[in-house]
């Protein structure tokens, strides 16, 4: 706004109040910014410094999901999880430009839109339900594609039979 400083502007939101401790070690919050500049205080989401999470679920689209279709496909044994993303803009994002992968997250990780402030805990807690119930069946696939031998055929034949060898590997 030009005139409040930053510690005055924290304030003025509960959840930001409670970062003022930690965020003075690390800034001057005495600083006033010019009306209509914005600062990045914290650079990365995370629950302990004020991070607000929003299930944006309903900007999933078809677009969206080849996009992410095809960055998974390039890591090996990824079935299950979540990606941390930071995007220019969504137009951007639904073709695959101007996004970075914060971080990528295995099958263990939370779903952290459950920390929107429209669920309620059981809400919450369904949901969970929900992740851990796929995350069981893609186990129990994994679990057979695993015990099921794979057939690979070398080109060494046995000397004595001048048979072609088929090796199990697991």
């Amino acid at each position: 706004d030009g005139t409040s400083t930053i510690k005055d502007l924290l304030k003025q939101t509960p959840r930001f109040a409670m970062q003022i401790r930690r965020l003075k070690k690390e800034m001057d919050l005495s600083e006033v910014l010019p009306k209509g500049v914005t600062k990045n205080l914290v650079p990365f989401g995370n629950h302990n410094r004020g991070t607000a999470f929003i299930d944006r679920s309903d900007l999933i689209t078809k677009k969206l999901n080849q996009v992410f279709d095809r960055v998974i496909q390039q890591i090996p044994d990824f079935y299950y999880g979540r990606l941390d993303i930071r995007y220019k803009s969504f137009a951007e994002l639904e073709k695959g430009n101007l996004f970075s992968i914060i971080e990528v997250n295995g099958a263990k990780s939370e779903p952290t839109h459950i920390y929107d402030k429209k669920y309620s805990f059981w809400k919450a807690q369904r949901e969970i339900f929900k992740h851990q119930k796929i995350f069981k069946q893609i186990a129990k696939q994994n679990s057979f594609r695993l015990k099921e031998p794979k057939k690979e055929q070398t080109a060494d034949k046995d000397k004595s039979s001048n048979v072609l060898q088929t090796e199990i590997t697991n």
